[in-house]
């Protein structure tokens, strides 16, 4: 396998985050700005474990784009092939926490978003090519033209690299749910590694309160190579050509839940990375021991994100992660 970067597709976005816990908007009256978007957190989650790390994306020529790209830039994530998109605003997102921590998305900005209005044909193809591994999620597919971006650049780089695909499934941003399930569906057959929530594989195979069962279905229906799911509180579910398995989440004493779920990709990536370059083999080929402590490492991670406000600065170095594993 080619000892390449890994290419984060999508978005980058500001996350207006408001500061008390409560999800009534009348009592949310104080809000930080904080930088977001989940391909980006993912990019800068790898970034600070010290792998190789490219962001695409569309940046506005407003002044929170000219934030977003100084801010990824500082934390060691190339931006060089992101593209400056003119007469477009940056993405908003607002967001309330409950008293757990845990975050809702109660909007996003939808006017002309710098986000989905990457061109294609200004996108370097061999660049593309020659990353060992290319990650994206559903978000940006919610506009078609974005939507026909990430179809081409899965259809000319198929057999290139490992493509790791985890929707991360917003509503407010499609028309309907049946639409994002369809667009989902279409797009898993190009990739290699899927990650669903619990909520997700539901969706997607139609098979509720049965998660070995619904991920079955989907794993076989469309022929991956991994396929992993994640239940919150209950750790993440595994399933590939040599078995399956549970692995069981950290309990750590959070404070918000936000960087959670981009954290645990960030880790399963690396850890996706740092095996086919040792072993030199496909990841179809992984046994469930390597996937297991590829899992552990990754629920780590999205432990440690919980434990510090924010998506991005929660994010755990490779040393906190190496000294949270070692205890």
């Amino acid at each position: 396998m080619k000892n390449g970067k890994i290419i984060s597709i999508g978005e980058v976005l500001v996350d207006w985050t408001c500061l008390n816990k409560t999800l009534d908007l009348n009592e949310a009256n104080e809000f930080i700005k904080l930088p977001g978007g989940a391909p980006a957190n993912v990019a800068v989650g790898l970034a600070k474990q010290g792998y190789p790390v490219q962001f695409i994306g569309g940046f506005s020529q407003d002044i929170f784009g000219e934030w977003l790209k100084n801010h990824l830039n500082s934390l060691n994530v190339d931006v060089s092939h992101s593209q400056t998109i003119e007469n477009a605003g940056t993405r908003c997102a607002y967001v309330l926490t409950d008293k757990n921590g845990n975050r809702v998305f109660k909007g996003f900005s939808k006017s002309l978003c710098a986000d989905t209005m990457l061109e294609y044909d200004k996108i370097d193809l061999n660049n593309l090519k020659n990353a060992s591994i290319i990650y994206f999620g559903s978000f940006i597919q919610a506009c078609e033209k974005s939507r026909n971006v990430i179809k081409r650049i899965l259809e000319n780089t198929k057999n290139d690299n490992i493509k790791v695909y985890d929707p991360n499934l917003r509503p407010a941003v499609w028309s309907s749910v049946e639409e994002a399930v369809n667009v989902i569906k279409q797009t898993i057959k190009y990739v290699d590694v899927l990650k669903l929530s619990d909520d997700e594989v539901n969706l997607v195979s139609g098979i509720e309160n049965n998660i070995e069962s619904a991920a079955e279905k989907v794993f076989n229906e469309y022929s991956l190579k991994l396929l992993v799911i994640t239940m919150g509180e209950k750790g993440s579910f595994y399933i590939n050509k040599n078995g399956r398995g549970y692995v069981q989440p950290f309990k750590v004493p959070s404070v918000e839940m936000t960087g959670a779920g981009d954290g645990f990709v960030s880790g399963l990536i690396g850890g996706i990375y740092e095996y086919i370059n040792t072993e030199n083999q496909d990841i179809e080929n992984i046994a469930s021991e390597e996937i297991s402590f590829i899992l552990t490492k990754a629920n780590a991670v999205g432990a440690l994100a919980t434990i510090k406000p924010g998506a991005m600065s929660a994010l755990p170095t490779r040393k906190e992660l190496e000294e949270f594993l070692a205890k």
